[in-house]
């Protein structure tokens, strides 16, 4: 890896045609990524990746096409079903939080644990982030008032405890 901070945007889910293209599901709809990318990693977590070159990648709504320069046929394509797709953060446009889908999320000043991000909702004036408690699904503004730190390497959100955000 050159050295620079990789984020899972989908995974694969089949091949496509004949040549070896591959259809990505998008870890969220929200994702804005780069027209131009020369490389993409691919890999089943962050620890186990290896670098692909790629001949184009297109987005329609929450799915991608991916075709990949090494792989000619849809056979080889077929052996990378379930792999975790992975970019560079900054290629990843204006929606870096997508990044922290499948985030532990953590009461910043106990360590308590909340639930986990399960996707980033960018429809309103500012993003929420839509966290999976063990009594269902709470929405919390993803601003800094809110997220105190974020733990790539260990894949933990941090946040500010304000009375209300999360029921009893």
């Amino acid at each position: 890896m050159s050295g620079e901070e990789l984020i899972p945007v989908g995974t694969v889910v089949r091949s496509r045609g004949l040549s070896g293209e591959l259809v990505i599901s998008l870890s969220s709809q929200n994702i804005e990524i780069e027209k131009r990318i020369g490389k993409v990693w691919l890999g089943d977590n962050a620890d186990h990746i290896n670098p692909w070159d790629v001949d184009f990648l297109r987005i329609v709504g929450k799915r991608a096409f991916l075709k990949l320069r090494n792989v000619h046929s849809r056979k080889e394509a077929d052996y990378l079903k379930g792999i975790t797709v992975f970019l560079p953060v900054n290629q990843v446009k204006a929606t870096n939080l997508c990044g922290i889908i499948g985030f532990k999320v953590k009461v910043y000043t106990s360590g308590e644990l909340k639930g986990s991000v399960v996707d980033i909702d960018y429809s309103n004036p500012q993003p929420l982030m839509i966290i999976r408690t063990d009594s269902g699904e709470v929405l919390i503004p993803a601003v800094e008032e809110f997220i105190k730190d974020i733990d790539w390497e260990s894949k933990v959100v941090f946040i500010e405890l304000t009375e209300g955000l999360f029921p009893k």
